[in-house]
């Protein structure tokens, strides 16, 4: 619970030759700071709480994975309703700018590109700028 030590070692982890290192912050603000001077992922518990109430606020096929860029950007998981007509990724128009980086089908994982097929109950892992995110959350392919 001090932010201070919590920095100390994680550039001296970095200086034993870690090659990532991820600490806590209690207060968000202190993020940009961890990061400009080395440290990788820096990770806030009141962040986190906020991010897992949101995911239950919202609809159930949709969760917020991560925020990055303290905010700037989302990783979004949406899975697509059992409604759904299969097409190809490249058929599908979203709704705003929106970057589909994963299909998981069952337990196969595939990095998609445009000629990947979208299929009933796929879970696909979305990056999305924060400000066009309420679009793509909302969009039921």
């Amino acid at each position: 619970n001090n932010e201070e030590k919590n920095l100390l070692c994680g550039l001296l982890a970095k200086q034993l030759g870690s090659r990532r290192i991820i600490t806590r912050v209690s207060n968000i603000r202190n993020a940009e700071l961890f990061e400009r001077v080395g440290i990788d992922v820096v990770v806030s518990p009141h962040d986190s709480a906020l991010k897992e109430l949101l995911n239950r606020l919202q609809k159930s096929d949709v969760n917020i994975l991560a925020r990055i860029e303290r905010g700037q950007g989302e990783i979004l998981q949406i899975t697509i309703p059992q409604s759904f007509i299969e097409k190809k990724l490249m058929e599908i128009t979203m709704p705003a700018k929106a970057l589909v980086v994963v299909i998981q089908r069952g337990r196969k994982i595939r990095i998609p590109n445009g000629k990947s097929s979208i299929r009933a109950g796929d879970k696909l892992k979305i990056f999305v700028m924060t400000k066009d995110a309420e679009a793509i959350k909302t969009f039921y392919l």
